[in-house]
């Protein structure tokens, strides 16, 4: 096969070509992407891109235990004492952390548990593979050093998509 272009455009380096189709290749594996900043017995949906809270006011000791069921939350952060856990949920897995951007390829490779897994301690740049309650897989990166106690986590996500 063999690429050549009009005479007035000139010479198209067949580079420029192979980086054009890089970007739009690399491009359609990412799906969506954002921040999330979760509060301890708070849910998150990966899917939607969303963290839930779920606040009982009346104060009548019937407070639920935890989220409704039949919600699509893939994971809620759970205090136990001074630790944090993140504790799957509606059938969500959540592999072990690494310190290398796993990516589409390392996500599916990994090794995933439906237990919960602490997260009190971790570093900055820390990543989590996710697959989610729709057998989505997610990349989750902890954007700030996670301390005991911490009365809030900030994760960057991003759905890796086939």
């Amino acid at each position: 096969m063999r690429f050549t272009a009009r005479r007035n455009w000139g010479t198209v380096p067949l580079t420029g070509m192979l980086l054009l189709l890089t970007v739009v290749l690399a491009s359609a594996q990412t799906g969506k992407q954002g921040e999330l900043q979760v509060d301890p017995h708070c849910a998150v949906d990966l899917d939607a891109g969303i963290s839930e809270c779920m606040v009982t006011l009346d104060g009548d000791g019937t407070e639920p235990p935890s989220h409704p069921s039949g919600q699509d939350h893939d994971f809620r952060l759970e205090p136990s004492g001074s630790r944090l856990y993140l504790q799957p949920r509606n059938g969500a897995l959540i592999a072990k952390p690494t310190s290398v951007q796993p990516g589409l390829s390392g996500c599916v490779q990994a090794r995933y548990s439906s237990s919960r897994l602490r997260v009190d301690g971790s570093p900055k740049d820390l990543y989590l593979c996710v697959q989610t309650n729709q057998r989505r897989y997610a990349e989750l990166r902890i954007a700030e050093a996670i301390q005991p106690g911490a009365a809030q986590v900030i994760f960057r996500f991003r759905l890796l998509e086939k």
